[in-house]
């Protein structure tokens, strides 16, 4: 969900690679546990001993979380600026009926004449 909602698309296909080399770690692990593949070596995610590892999965999600916070600021933006153009809009709409004429009153007006 947080890159379906991220600001850009570059965000967007960051947020599917980091969250896809993670799904890879746990199906090869559960492959590994369920004997279906032989022992890889891939780490567990958040829970192996190796710290390399674990840093780089902490730094893979900071980046997400930012990713997610961009994206949530960058949708209320969104939501702010359809808001103004909404009321630009309607005001808009207001002056135009403000300014045409009806044809009765116009009919009327040339009688009265």
């Amino acid at each position: 969900m947080i890159a379906y909602k991220a600001e850009n698309q570059f965000c967007t296909m960051v947020g599917i690679g980091i969250m896809a080399q993670i799904a890879w770690q746990v199906f090869c692990n559960i492959a590994v546990v369920t004997n279906t593949i032989p022992n890889t070596g891939i780490s567990l995610p958040f829970f192996s001993s190796g710290g390399t590892s674990l840093i780089l999965l902490l730094a893979e999600m900071g980046v997400m979380v930012n990713i997610g916070r961009n994206g949530e600021r960058a949708a209320q933006q969104r939501a702010a600026a359809h808001a103004q153009r909404q009321a630009a809009k309607a005001q808009r709409d207001a002056e135009l009926k403000d300014r045409t004429i009806n044809l009765d009153d116009a009919r009327r007006a040339r009688n009265e004449l």
